[in-house]
């Protein structure tokens, strides 16, 4: 009894293990690398400012009639976070903290850039994907920022804290409290484990700024 006993385990034994090879065999051949994600697209034209602004920094009645403005303009503040040394930059990391002023929340934006080279699209989105940036990743949205003399790939996370309408911000130690607290994986972990969050732990405000933004049609 003792030894039919010992060959039945072993029996069963042998065909579990048959068993997860070949479950572990169907799973490996079955995965497959997601797609490159799919960006949307900002074309951005800078103007000389002496020839669209007056003195006092509104647009000249010439750029309203143009482009067909009849709105004032929404007012914003904005300022950007890294180390003196701007090392988050330096591993294509740009990190934004806004308030507009008719909205009750605050706008944290974690963002990543791959430069495009020659126009080549499609290869920036390639290196994206082998990056971890891919469109499995609900979290970030790729866009491209067009330009005149340069194409920038950028995947942008975006975060949302409460706050009351106005043009104020809380104060720097806050602000960056804030953006650690919510600091995405990718950035987190970006050159090692942990690198990213205490880059951003020894940054500092760069700002803010004011800026006004018109609405217009053109064409």
């Amino acid at each position: 009894m003792n030894i039919k006993a010992k060959i039945v385990k072993s029996m069963t034994a042998t065909a579990l293990t048959a068993a997860v090879l070949l479950t572990g065999w169907q799973t490996a051949t079955d995965v497959q690398a997601a797609s490159n994600a799919v960006p949307s697209y900002e074309v951005k034209f800078l103007l000389d400012a002496g020839k669209v602004l007056n003195a006092d920094g509104s647009l000249q009645s010439s750029v309203t009639s143009e482009f067909h403005i009849t709105s004032p303009a929404d007012q914003q503040l904005v300022e950007y976070f890294d180390t003196h040394a701007q090392d988050l930059n330096g591993s294509g990391w740009n990190v934004r903290f806004r308030k507009k002023e008719d909205k009750k929340k605050y706008e944290l934006t974690y963002k990543k850039r791959f430069t495009v080279t020659n126009g080549d699209i499609n290869a920036a989105l390639t290196a994206a994907n082998q990056a971890g940036f891919d469109s499995s990743d609900d979290n970030y949205e790729a866009e491209v920022d067009w330009g005149y003399s340069k194409q920038t790939l950028s995947f942008s996370n975006d975060k949302e804290e409460s706050a009351s309408k106005g043009l104020t911000i809380p104060s720097e130690s806050k602000v960056l409290n804030m953006l650690v607290d919510n600091i995405p994986g990718k950035l987190k972990n970006t050159n090692g484990s942990g690198w990213g969050k205490d880059m951003l732990k020894s940054s500092r405000a760069h700002g803010p700024v004011i800026v006004s933004k018109y609405e217009g049609e053109f064409s």
